[in-house]
């Protein structure tokens, strides 16, 4: 029993370590007006300590897409 409790204590540690990290998530912004696209350097930014499911959610409500006569300005950001 002595030998199996650090075991079990590892293992927990591992797994629980595993499920939450950090993750990079990268948005990409395009300009349209007047059918002319546009697109802007990328910019990422890290989610620290979320599992991959919490971050992809965190990451896609950086989501946007704004008209404004015949202007569109989109933004689609996704995790990498």
């Amino acid at each position: 029993m002595k030998k199996i409790t650090p075991i079990l204590i590892m293992l927990s540690v591992i797994v629980l370590t595993a499920c939450s990290k950090n993750h990079v998530c990268s948005c990409k912004k395009t300009v349209t007006i007047n059918g002319e696209i546009g697109e802007y350097p990328e910019e990422n930014s890290v989610i620290n300590n979320k599992s991959t499911s919490d971050a992809v959610e965190l990451c896609n409500e950086g989501d946007t897409q704004n008209t404004q006569g015949n202007e569109t300005i989109t933004v689609n950001c996704e995790l990498k």
